[in-house]
């Protein structure tokens, strides 16, 4: 019985790091790796790599095709499930990579027993040493192309990262769009109001209502008008307070 409780929890448990592999797969900046297997297949295609000259050009383009789809495609599985349990990015990476070695090696051994790989049969261990190079070279650019796009987008989400706190006046949401006041100017973002106002903890401001997020420096006066109290920017502009921060205004001394 306690044999069987831990085969379940086992199962359980891979189960679980095959699905964050595939969400990694399905939802991680696939439009721009398929462009980038293609890109790899049609130069090792008509670069005829690895002396693969003397191949016809129909069978060349299918076996690079699978070669290069095996490695790219399995690299960010297998990177999606190790990822979480070694958050050092640079071991992960190589961890990944030389997995990813060995899975292949292995599909490619028995693809020999094919037409598509028309070549004799090599010891694994050295077909493994054989092919850890290109691994290392298509998968981990694969790798560092969604370092480098997620690194992107972390960059242009983060509206308080490359701003001194000073510079942020307001966030007011919209119905499609953020619009964040600086002393700059008013600049549009996408994204979830809560998500930007989540970004701009540690900042001298309060959420005074359920889309609006004032900065200290941007009150002018917080006036009561008959049972609401209303912020006056100093820009000019009025702000409507939600009855439920009013207890949160005088705590931090606005009123």
């Amino acid at each position: 019985m306690a044999v069987s409780n831990e085969l379940k929890t086992l199962f359980l448990e891979w189960s679980e790091y095959v699905m964050n592999g595939l969400k990694y797969l399905v939802f991680k900046n696939w439009p721009l790796q398929i462009g980038y297997a293609a890109l790899l297949v049609s130069l090792l295609v008509m670069g005829r790599a690895y002396a693969t000259d003397n191949i016809g050009f129909p069978l060349r383009l299918a076996m690079w095709s699978i070669i290069v789809g095996l490695i790219v495609v399995q690299t960010r599985i297998i990177f999606g499930f190790i990822q979480p349990r070694l958050p050092l990015p640079v071991v992960a990476e190589a961890v990944t990579l030389t997995l990813t070695s060995f899975l292949c090696a292995a599909e490619l051994a028995l693809l020999k027993y094919t037409p598509l790989l028309p070549k004799s049969h090599d010891p694994y261990f050295e077909f493994v040493l054989f092919l850890i190079a290109p691994v290392f070279i298509l998968g981990g650019g694969a790798l560092l192309l969604d370092r480098f796009v997620s690194s992107q987008q972390n960059h242009s989400k983060n509206i308080a990262a490359n701003r001194p706190a000073s510079e942020i006046l307001t966030v007011q949401a919209q119905e499609h769009y953020i619009l964040l006041t600086t002393a700059e100017g008013t600049k549009i973002r996408r994204g979830k109001f809560r998500e930007q106002v989540a970004q701009l903890k540690g900042l001298d401001g309060i959420q005074v209502h359920r889309s609006w997020w004032v900065a200290r420096a941007a009150v002018s006066s917080v006036t009561k008008q008959e049972r609401d109290y209303v912020i006056q920017l100093v820009s000019g502009e009025c702000v409507p307070v939600a009855r439920s921060k009013v207890a949160l205004l005088r705590e931090m001394g606005w009123i």
